[in-house]
């Protein structure tokens, strides 16, 4: 005698439950909120703390560009001896970041005589096959005559929004730009007239101040 089969129960879906955890967004930085009467809430934040970015990428030349409220801070490789790009790397902020960090380009210990005359930004370009695309919200940079460094860092909308819950604000190292003291000079005063400030500015060191709503 066979024995039956008890009838098949029907198989309930179940959605899976993700829990948010801040760990994910990156490195942990310690922030101090602000609040100013004229610009309002804001936080300031401590880069030097960060390490610095694994990737890097050596540019010659440079070219800045204003789309939708985004900047785009295209840097380049040149091929030598030939007026074409080998690769190009387009870093993109939004205009309130970009702000930022313009007015932390400052030189500083520096007399203005010594500053040597930057390069131009390329105004027409063909993008090369060899091109990357990153987002930013924050960047850091030192220069002398030996050279310069600009690292940028991300930080996603999630470290931006629960900034209010935590003491903690989480970001990730990019990419770490190396190039001429020259094409630095360039750079920093080309960046800060597209974000309407003067082409140079010399001061001690300040703190990163970026503006937050509520």
């Amino acid at each position: 005698m066979k024995s039956k089969k008890p009838p098949a129960q029907p198989q309930r879906s179940q959605s899976a439950k993700v829990k948010f955890s801040m760990e994910n967004e990156g490195i942990p930085v310690s922030v101090q909120i602000t609040s100013h009467a004229e610009t309002g809430t804001g936080f300031t934040v401590d880069l030097n703390s960060l390490p610095a970015p694994e990737r890097r990428f050596t540019a010659d030349a440079f070219s800045i560009v204003i789309r939708d409220d985004v900047f785009h801070l295209v840097f380049m490789q040149r091929r030598i001896g030939m007026p074409m790009l080998r690769a190009i790397v387009d870093v993109q902020m939004t205009d309130i970041n970009a702000l930022a960090f313009a007015k932390a380009l400052l030189f500083k210990n520096i007399p203005r005589m010594v500053i040597p005359e930057g390069i131009a930004p390329l105004d027409t370009f063909e993008e090369p096959e060899q091109a990357a695309t990153l987002t930013a919200a924050f960047a850091r940079a030192t220069a002398g005559p030996s050279g310069a460094c600009i690292d940028f860092y991300f930080a996603s909308a999630y470290s931006f929004s629960a900034l209010t819950e935590h003491s903690k604000f989480y970001m990730e190292p990019e990419v770490r730009i190396v190039t001429s003291y020259k094409t630095y000079v360039g750079f920093s005063a080309a960046l800060r007239v597209k974000a309407g400030l003067p082409s140079l500015a010399f001061s001690d060191d300040q703190p990163l101040i970026v503006p937050h709503a509520k």
